[in-house]
């Protein structure tokens, strides 16, 4: 794994676990906003769904 995927993918873990964000999109948007153009490139398809089930489940505990 690269160090710049590595990055994206701790990046967006950090901040599905904060309760913040909705989900993926808003976090990859966050994180292109904030200068990192390869974010789509660097999530695939499980950790999309990871991201938004942490999302998830933290902005609507049960």
């Amino acid at each position: 794994m690269s160090d710049a995927r590595a990055t994206i993918l701790q990046l967006a873990r950090e901040m599905a676990e904060s309760g913040l964000y909705g989900g993926r999109r808003s976090i990859e948007g966050r994180l292109r906003a904030d200068g990192l153009p390869r974010v789509r490139e660097a999530l695939d398809d499980d950790v999309r769904r990871e991201l938004d089930h942490r999302c998830q489940t933290l902005r609507n505990p049960r």
